[in-house]
């Protein structure tokens, strides 16, 4: 399973790197900026959300919950009455 020591990233916000194997969750850039940036933006949620009043996520990967925070985040921004559902 290997030791996890908790490491702060670039924008701020938080992640785990692997002690054993030397390998963080997120890039230190940012974990909110990789969530955006390789999940949220490609999933065509925000443009979504914009006409659709439901959405349904299944975050396979739960993890941290930085991708499903995100989405949720962003589909507010550009829908603020839209409900949304994750599956985790």
């Amino acid at each position: 399973m290997g030791t996890y020591e908790k490491i702060k990233t670039d924008d701020g916000s938080e992640t785990f790197r692997n002690t054993e194997i030397d390998e963080c969750y997120h890039t230190k850039s940012g974990s909110f900026e990789e969530a955006l940036e390789k999940h949220v933006k490609p999933s065509g949620l925000i443009e979504l959300a914009k006409t659709q009043n439901e959405i349904i996520i299944g975050d396979v990967c739960f993890g941290l919950g930085y991708n499903s925070l995100l989405a949720l985040h962003e589909i507010n921004k550009s829908n603020p009455q839209c409900e949304v559902t994750i599956i985790g």
